[in-house]
């Protein structure tokens, strides 16, 4: 109990000494610095305090800088991005139109092409039209030509076999009447001459024989 005792006495001593120590500072304080001494002080200390106020400031203006001069970096980039990306997109649309214009142009040339040789197929058609039939009128007149070569040759047949007919029956009508006369004073069973047998078709004319 007693050394409980002596403690807290020292510690209320302490305190009581502490008290008395910044009571003497403040005395001694007050008899080295008078009022000026304070507004000089107080003059620094605002000064002091201006400074660091004003670096911060300045920081953050150096920041406000670079972050501007960042700002400024990214839109440039992304200026050069979506440069590229627009070129690139350019570059694909036109090589597109290059396509879709080489497309349409072999397309007319198909068309072109393919009407020339509808053009060219139809006049080929008229010309062997024109060709055939001046060959079929060609062929007709000659046929007509046979024909009517063919038609002289037998109305000429035809002539000779009358002619050879009528001299033929003529002789025969002159036979006859020269066998009769000579039967009366000959021997029976002389042989007669035969009347030589007319084809039919040296009667009739026809082709085949004259063929």
């Amino acid at each position: 109990a007693a050394e409980a005792r002596r403690v807290r006495l020292l510690e209320e001593g302490r305190v009581e000494l502490k008290d008395v120590l910044a009571d003497l500072r403040r005395t001694v304080h007050g008899l080295n610095y008078l009022d000026t001494h304070q507004h000089q002080a107080a003059t620094r200390i605002q000064a002091w305090w201006r400074g660091v106020l004003a670096l911060r400031v300045l920081s953050v203006i150096l920041v406000r800088r670079k972050i501007e001069k960042v700002h400024r970096l990214m839109e440039l980039a992304a200026t050069r991005v979506q440069a590229h990306w627009r070129g690139h997109v350019a570059r694909k649309e036109c090589v597109i139109l290059q396509q879709l214009r080489a497309e349409r142009r072999h397309k007319v040339e198909e068309d072109r092409e393919t009407h020339r040789h509808r053009v060219a197929t139809r006049v080929q058609c008229f010309f062997r039209k024109i060709q055939a039939r001046k060959e079929a009128m060609s062929r007709r007149a000659a046929r007509n030509k046979e024909l009517a070569a063919s038609e002289g040759e037998a109305a000429e047949a035809r002539n000779l076999l009358r002619r050879m007919s009528t001299d033929t029956t003529g002789n025969n009508h002159s036979l006859r009447s020269s066998t009769r006369g000579a039967s009366k004073g000959e021997v029976r069973g002389t042989p007669r001459r035969k009347r030589e047998p007319v084809s039919g078709n040296l009667r009739r004319g026809g082709h085949r024989s004259i063929a």
